[in-house]
């Protein structure tokens, strides 16, 4: 099931017997079978996939959302979108073939990069470079065509440069989606992660930052090529080394090695936004001849809109204005997620619609659940220095050591206090293994400078948690999974205190509390730390909890088919594997 298909089977709620009409295909719900209306002033067409299928807007956005966060957190993949005339080849009647080009007409049969298109009459130059370049590129972006020739043409010209919809599938766009401009509105990926390739700028009027201008490629005599003669006149060709499907290829490697050079905050990164060196390179570095450059427009907010906003369900607002109509939104009908990006909150019905999309995407496609952590006593141990103990105080020298990667010594900006954190034993191989089954949360009741420098150190390169760390400052007095944006059904939590988890206890594996250093004068025995021991590699409470979580996802996955993963539940899964725990003790005494 792709995402938009789990988009728009999410949008009825067979609880509250309601339905969004995320899809309708020729005026009936794809959900719920119902009537809808065509004239919906938040609908847009998108025959190019299926025709008579309409999409709302809303159902758009979050299609967007998720397809480029699976697509570059999965396979690491960006998104192109291709024109192709001009760009990828050049077409020309037959019978406007001047003398000179007439000898073509015989060699199309024993050319591979000249092909006739019997049912329009048009003799097809592929450019130099072509297979290698959608070959490769293929192997970073996901591929999209936007032509403003017709259908027929584009179907037929892909008979030749994509025979087996390998590259491109179904993502092709033309005239008769699009008649005047091109728009990313009709791609179903993300701003933010969505390059353009084409030979004319005026084309895209809203999407220049994300453009890269190629060189024209005429192969045939036109009306411009009147004073020089063209490559078919002269029999030659652009250069297979240094031609504009290469330039723009380096130019795609060098964006896509930068997108994904480092894993953290994937989620917020923009291609359009990239380092200065780079924007320098997409924004001025035109790769049309230089007397056709133009200075770079502004980009618009294409995701606001000037028709009414009385049938915006208002999912996604940020700095109190709505992203889809700007209209000022209530902050009753929406939830804070300050943690992902600084002013968005997302309504209840986008929260719970995120949260069950999100889950089946990740079952689905990845194979994974999602995990949440709890920090302190759970991965680690923090203590001030000034309560350690004379028998503690050794440790001062040890921290920060090459002998010791497990302890560090720290100060909060603004807060003369230095602390102690000791990681648990078996911390980081945990956290690579549980990033094999798990999308993984932090969820601490510390502050947010603190979580900070805890993810720093445990994640420093932002691998397992990225920007999913949830703190006390969102979060102040108990825990809840309403800030986690995935379903309940899919979502385990490991921490040591159950009781900060009121409403959520039947998805905790509740973990032994690691305590390294002395927690009070009143304690009787003595901590690892005064032992000079610690908690054991081969049976600490990291290593039982793993072997759990494993248990844990090897059961979820246990189905015959893909379906039976939309109804399976985690916190049935831990219910009988505690059960069969206390069973099988019970029946050993």
């Amino acid at each position: 099931m792709s995402i938009l298909e789990k988009v728009i089977s999410a949008s009825f709620s067979p609880h509250s017997n309601t339905c969004l009409h995320s899809g309708s295909l020729h005026g009936i719900c794809l959900a719920c079978n119902s009537m809808v209306d065509e004239h919906y002033l938040y609908r847009r067409p998108f025959d190019f996939l299926s025709h008579g299928l309409q999409l709302t807007h809303d159902a758009v956005a979050l299609t967007k959302l998720l397809t480029t966060l699976s697509s570059s957190l999965g396979e690491q993949k960006l998104h192109l979108v291709l024109d192709l005339d001009h760009t990828l080849l050049h077409a020309t009647k037959a019978s406007r073939l001047s003398e000179a080009e007439k000898y073509l007409t015989g060699e199309e049969a024993c050319r591979d990069d000249l092909w006739m298109l019997k049912s329009s009459g048009y003799l097809v130059k592929l450019r130099p470079f072509l297979g290698d370049f959608l070959r490769e590129t293929n192997k970073m972006f996901t591929m999209h065509v936007y032509t403003m020739g017709t259908r027929d043409y584009a179907e037929d010209i892909l008979e030749v440069i994509d025979p087996s919809r390998f590259y491109f599938g179904n993502r092709v766009i033309t005239r008769n989606e699009s008649p005047c401009t091109k728009t990313l509105d009709f791609v179903l990926a993300d701003e933010r992660g969505a390059m353009i390739v084409d030979d004319t700028r005026d084309v895209w009027p809203d999407h220049k930052r994300n453009l890269i201008v190629i060189s024209r490629y005429n192969y045939f005599r036109t009306k411009s090529s009147q004073d020089s003669k063209p490559y078919s006149e002269e029999k030659t060709d652009e250069s297979e080394n240094n031609s504009g499907l290469v330039d723009v290829f380096r130019l795609l490697k060098e964006v896509h090695g930068r997108f994904f050079r480092v894993r953290e905050g994937l989620e917020s990164r923009d291609v359009r936004l990239l380092n200065k060196e780079t924007m320098s390179v997409v924004e001025n570095h035109s790769l049309e001849p230089r007397a056709k450059r133009q200075k770079i427009e502004p980009v618009r907010n294409t995701s606001s809109y000037s028709l009414s906003s009385r049938r915006c369900r208002h999912w996604f607002v940020r700095y109190g204005i709505c992203t889809t109509c700007n209209s000022t939104i209530d902050k009753a009908q929406s939830r804070a997620f300050d943690y992902l990006s600084h002013g968005l909150r997302l309504s209840h019905e986008a929260v719970a619609v995120t949260k069950h999309l999100t889950t089946l995407v990740s079952c689905s496609n990845e194979k994974k659940l999602h995990l949440v952590l709890d920090l302190d006593h759970t991965l680690l141990h923090t203590t001030p220095i000034p309560r350690l103990t004379e028998s503690e105080k050794y440790l001062i020298q040890k921290a920060g050591s090459n002998t010791r990667d497990d302890l560090r010594k720290w100060k909060a900006p603004g807060d003369p206090t230095v602390f102690l954190t000791k990681l648990r034993p078996c911390l980081r191989e945990f956290l690579k293994e549980a990033n094999k089954m798990f999308t993984m949360y932090a969820y601490t009741m510390g502050n947010r400078d603190y979580a900070k420098f805890i993810l720093d150190l445990i994640d420093p390169k932002h691998i397992y948690f990225g920007e999913r760390v949830i703190t006390r400052d969102e979060s102040p007095y108990m825990k809840t999974l309403e800030l986690v944006l995935a379903h309940e059904r899919g979502v385990v939590i490991v921490d040591d205190t159950r009781d900060v988890w009121p409403d959520h206890k039947r998805n905790l594996i509740e973990i032994s509390r690691y305590k390294y250093f002395r927690m009070s004068n009143r304690q009787y025995s003595k901590p690892y730390s005064e032992e000079k021991t610690d908690e054991s590699e081969s049976n600490g409470g990291l290593v039982d909890v793993l072997k759990l979580l494993k248990e844990v996802h090897c059961e979820f996955f246990r189905v015959a088919n893909e379906k039976e993963l939309e109804s399976k539940d985690i916190r049935l899964l831990l219910q009988e594997i505690e059960f069969n725990r206390v069973h099988k003790e019970c029946f050993i005494r």
